[in-house]
């Protein structure tokens, strides 16, 4: 379940993408760093219309496995385009979130 995804910090950085939508980051870190997901989502959902899409980012936010896959349709829910950097290094976990991510690098 996405609760188990361990947040690292917001990015409070508004960046704009190839296409011109403005995006904002979020790092997915592997380590507990007191930052929950009703945290992420509230900051995400008060910026509903001001932002076009998140940036998902980490060290490799792909180890935190399934779990990542609940939190990403939650927050494409509001509307929002999902970039996903990752290595690529767990190739099963990228297959099944390449149906809910615009982007990936």
């Amino acid at each position: 379940q996405a609760d188990d995804v361990n947040f690292g910090y917001i990015e409070d950085m508004y960046l704009e993408d190839q296409d011109g939508d403005i995006i904002d980051d979020i790092e997915i870190i592997n380590y507990d760093y007191d930052m929950d997901e009703e945290e992420v989502v509230g900051f995400l959902k008060k910026r509903q219309g001001l932002l076009d899409g998140v940036c998902i980012t980490g060290g490799e936010p792909l180890l935190q496995g399934e779990n990542l896959i609940p939190f990403i349709k939650r927050i494409r829910e509001f509307g929002y385009a999902v970039k996903l950097d990752t290595n690529g290094s767990y190739p099963e976990v990228l297959e099944e979130l390449l149906q809910e991510i615009q982007y990936h690098l």
